[in-house]
């Protein structure tokens, strides 16, 4: 806006005319065609309620599963399941055990610290 001030042009005016040319071509093709703009907001809808029609409409498939599927299908979500109840736990827990060791004044086990190795002190 300050360059507009002394006469810079950036671009911009030709991109809006751009933009502004295709809005006038797209609405007059709508026009031509007997579109409006008041049919947009029933398009959404309307594929709704095309892909609710055409599900109640279809026929079953009629196919068979046998038990050895289904049982590794629901052995598979088991799984998943009891690994993401447990990271959860995990996750929730890891406040209240810091507290209950913050009340007990317990420190966590100390780390590990090696030996030498003991061929070495054995030679000493």
């Amino acid at each position: 806006i300050v360059g507009q001030e002394i006469g810079i042009d950036d671009g911009h005016d030709a991109i809006d005319a751009g933009r502004e040319s295709h809005q006038q071509t797209s609405l007059a093709i709508n026009a031509r065609l007997g579109y409006t703009r008041r049919f947009n907001y029933w398009i959404p809808a309307m594929r709704i309620l095309v892909v609710l029609a055409l599900l109640i409409v279809s026929a079953s498939a009629e196919a068979y599963i046998g038990p050895g599927a289904g049982l590794s299908f629901l052995g598979s979500l088991w799984a998943v399941l009891v690994g993401i109840v447990l990271a959860l736990v995990a996750i929730l827990s890891w406040p209240i055990r810091l507290l209950w060791r913050h009340l007990r004044g317990t420190r966590a086990a100390p780390t590990a610290v090696a030996k030498a190795d003991v061929s070495e002190n054995e030679s000493q």
